[in-house]
């Protein structure tokens, strides 16, 4: 066994794209690393991406970005994308390195770290139940896990789930999924200084129930429209709009659904809206509600709580058990429960809770899952890592690795 660097000087994270969320939170890192002695490196493995087409691309600013892509093609196949990712860390020889395992192109970069002595970082936001487990997938997934020198996941889901697949809990940070919190809260607070002229001008309700997501079958949106409907029918006086922010494959079906349930008048899809139009909606929102019927974590939750609003989560949410506390700041409820979902915001609707201090209890437990939560929590998986001995890479895990890496 060779023990790796004890002094960290340079540290790389890897990123397949960057987005609003992760240029806010590695803005924080970057200015704690340097506050503490160690340079925080990005590395951008791709320029785009089809899942979110506002990700990558962008000017950085403040931050050390390297692209592991040219601008003729922002999107390489994973064999050249590994390649370059090869190149540039044998070129700088970071002494760690930060990445998960969402890519074949990165199973190469475990490789390289076991192989010259580096220690790495799991970036990792997965739980149990966020998607159906097959039992020789997680025996793969187990000894890749157990190659990484530390971990840096969501939350209390995410945590277990390492220690599920083998990572030692002292060798686990959380802090992962985090938002710039001010960016919503002052945001919001804007918003509502001039709620009058906002209302008119984004066409909202005086009151509303507000979600963010994209429009794709596990964010649930058929089941939320179909409980807001049964809410207009039981809350027996006139009733909170509906506002689904966002857009997607399931854009038209969800409207027509809304068409076929008479629905039109109460219920708006004003489309996606970027990150700087995005507090506005929350600020002016009564509500938000997050019906997933799988998602790893939820950083609308956060976005919601740091603007001050009571919170209707799906248990399903791998946020549920650090941001939610029952009848405090909000609820958590069955996705698939219509009826559940309908009395609960008609409860909320009808002044059966305190929404004002519920808003306020989100804005306090939220203000523990911060850009700085993160900062720590990667700083700390970082020193973890650089303490621990590094591991030889096996036969049998050379193997698996070789099968997983890009052809």
């Amino acid at each position: 066994m060779v023990t790796v660097k004890e002094s960290l000087k340079r540290a790389f994270i890897i990123f397949n794209a960057l987005g609003p969320y992760h240029r806010a939170r590695l803005s924080k890192a970057t200015a704690w690393c340097q506050a503490v002695g160690w340079d925080l490196t990005v590395i951008e493995r791709v320029g785009a991406q089809v899942d979110y087409p506002w990700f990558g691309g962008s000017e950085n600013e403040g931050l050390q970005v390297l692209r592991a892509y040219g601008t003729g093609e922002p999107v390489p196949s994973d064999r050249r994308s590994a390649t370059r990712l090869i190149v540039l860390l044998n070129d700088v020889k970071p002494d760690v390195v930060v990445f998960g395992r969402n890519s074949p192109a990165l199973y190469p970069v475990l490789r390289w770290c076991l192989q010259v002595g580096v220690p790495s970082v799991l970036l990792s936001d997965s739980t149990w139940h966020d998607r159906p487990r097959a039992g020789w997938k997680e025996w793969v997934k187990s000894r890749i896990t157990k190659l990484y020198g530390s971990a840096l996941t969501s939350g209390a889901r995410g945590k277990e789930y390492l220690i599920n697949l083998g990572m030692p809990e002292e060798r686990i940070w959380t802090g992962y999924d985090v938002v710039d919190n001010e960016h919503f809260r002052e945001g919001a607070q804007r918003a509502r200084a001039k709620a009058t002229f906002l209302r008119e001008e984004l066409d909202l309700p005086e009151h509303y129930f507000l979600t963010c997501a994209r429009f794709i079958d596990v964010k649930n949106l058929t089941g939320l429209v179909l409980a807001y409907s049964q809410y207009v029918v039981d809350c027996g006086t006139q009733p909170w709009g509906l506002v689904l922010v966002g857009d997607g494959p399931l854009h038209g079906e969800i409207w027509a659904l809304v068409q076929k349930l008479g629905l039109e008048e109460l219920i708006r899809l004003p489309g996606h809206k970027d990150y700087e139009e995005l507090p506005a909606y929350y600020g002016l929102a009564d509500v938000f509600v997050l019906p997933s019927i799988s998602d790893t974590w939820g950083l609308v939750v956060n976005e919601a709580m740091a603007a001050g609003l009571p919170v209707l989560v799906s248990e399903k949410c791998g946020c549920a058990p650090d941001l939610v506390r029952e009848g405090v700041n909000g609820f958590t409820v069955d996705p698939e429960d219509i009826g559940r979902l309908a009395s609960q915001m008609c409860n909320m609707a009808l002044g059966s809770c305190d929404s004002t201090a519920m808003g306020r209890a989100s804005e306090e437990i939220v203000s523990r899952w911060s850009l700085k939560t993160f900062a720590q929590g990667l700083h700390g998986a970082v020193e973890c890592a650089g303490q621990t001995t590094s591991k030889k890479l096996g036969v049998l895990d050379s193997m698996i690795l070789l099968a997983l890496e890009p052809k």
